[in-house]
């Protein structure tokens, strides 16, 4: 079983995008068996998105189900675990419980899953999840999206030396840049090197701007589904994301 992560201290870079489509990649189109553990708080945003799908797929007139219908997905969706789904109420000081029991889920089911991911919510301090996590070295790959904003390089920076400093693998890769910002000669090139020099890895492709079509199940052409794998739609809106996650799947092994 291996375990990865998709995270950035600054919210809005791509971690809960990211984590769904390669769960569901995995899942639905390369056939691994998946588990996820939603840790975002307060909301846990891809149980809450699992919900709406389920409740879509009763609706014979819904996008997805039309869509399930021209496109029928043979395997049952994969399991998404909540931090209320773990620990009842938590707080503070259920932090290490939930930590106990997420080490536990691991030893116990090394043949249950091909794949587990965690998504967290952002800050990356001692009271958050992502730190005693990724601290305690449950994650095989930290994978990190960084856009060309100062403050998002400089907390992917943070988090690649807390994840590499715990002796975890960490790699990071461009998200939502431009084409501009692609056709500017050695501009992205100059920001990797903000990372390689320092030893930090920077994945080959870079995924482009694509938010027009960065749209759930209920929304025609949409890309992130926790119930399929729209392989057309991600193709006509961004054709590197598949190379992206060979590419890490290639590094976790």
């Amino acid at each position: 079983m291996k375990t990865l992560t998709f995270f950035n201290e600054k919210g809005g870079v791509g971690k809960s995008l990211h984590t769904i489509m390669y769960a569901s990649w995995m899942h639905y189109s390369v056939g691994a068996k998946v588990a996820v553990f939603d840790l975002e708080s307060p909301t846990s945003r891809l149980d809450l998105i699992r919900r709406q799908e389920l409740s879509q797929m009763e609706d014979p007139e819904s996008v997805l189900a039309r869509y399930l219908r021209r496109n029928p997905c043979h395997r049952e969706p994969y399991d998404i675990f909540t931090k209320s789904g773990i620990i009842r109420n938590f707080t503070r000081e259920s932090l290490y419980a939930l930590h106990n029991e997420l080490w536990d889920f691991i030893r116990k089911n090394p043949g249950g899953y091909d794949y587990v991911l965690f998504d967290f919510p952002g800050l990356l301090t001692t009271e958050s999840p992502a730190y005693d996590v990724i601290a305690s070295g449950m994650v095989d790959l930290v994978v990190i999206p960084v856009d060309t904003d100062n403050i998002t390089r400089k907390s992917a920076l943070l988090t690649a030396r807390m994840a590499v400093d715990n002796e975890q693998k960490a790699v990071v890769f461009w998200n939502n840049v431009t084409p501009g910002e692609m056709a500017r000669p050695g501009y992205l090139d100059s920001g990797e090197r903000l990372f390689t020099d320092r030893g930090i890895p920077f994945l080959r492709n870079r995924i482009r701007s694509f938010q027009k079509a960065r749209r759930d199940s209920d929304e025609r052409l949409f890309v992130r589904s926790t119930v399929c794998w729209p392989a057309k739609y991600v193709e006509m809106a961004c054709p590197s994301v598949v190379p992206l996650y060979e590419e890490i799947s290639g590094l976790i092994g």
